[in-house]
């Protein structure tokens, strides 16, 4: 395990972006191989080891991902305000969800928002988190079931909304 972590800490300082890419091992021929996709699942191991990262790579791994990942959601209930609501589970050319195909494309799973949620906290940052939190709690209650999130949601692009709907995450 400590191997695994000095890795996985060399390949976060040599990265541009302070978001490791995603990395998969295949231990029967020692090889791996290096998915360079920014995704919510490399920015949330950033959030999950933040106690062995000095806060200039968890600052920096916090801009990418607000500049790359985040999705932002207009409240409907709530407010008016368009806060950060979640990040895109991958960064890819943006498509519409329509099954399995795009299940790990561009959505957000709202499982994944607590290792942005945690890294803001972590930075100092809880003006930043309570507006996500009140943007997921507003998601649940314009859904009419109150503190339940959808597993994903869809993040529809602004020019395929017909006038007058929402651009918000579904």
């Amino acid at each position: 395990a400590e191997e695994s972590l000095e890795r996985y800490l060399e390949i976060l300082k040599n990265s541009k972006t302070n978001i490791p890419p995603n990395i998969i091992y295949v231990s029967h021929k020692n090889e791996h191989l290096k998915d360079e996709t920014l995704s919510s699942a490399s920015f949330s191991s950033v959030s999950i080891l933040k106690s062995y990262l000095s806060e200039d790579i968890l600052q920096k791994a916090l801009e990418t991902a607000q500049k790359e990942l985040v999705v932002y959601r207009k409240l409907m209930r709530l407010g008016s305000e368009a806060y950060p609501f979640g990040l895109i589970t991958q960064k890819r050319e943006h498509a519409l969800y329509l099954g399995d195909e795009q299940y790990h494309g561009y959505v957000v799973w709202p499982r994944e928002t607590v290792y942005l949620i945690d890294l803001l906290e972590k930075l100092n940052l809880t003006k930043e988190a309570d507006k996500i939190l009140l943007n997921n709690l507003d998601a649940s209650i314009s859904e009419r079931i109150p503190f339940y999130l959808s597993e994903l949601f869809e993040v529809p692009k602004p020019q395929e909304m017909p006038e007058n709907e929402s651009e918000n995450p579904t």
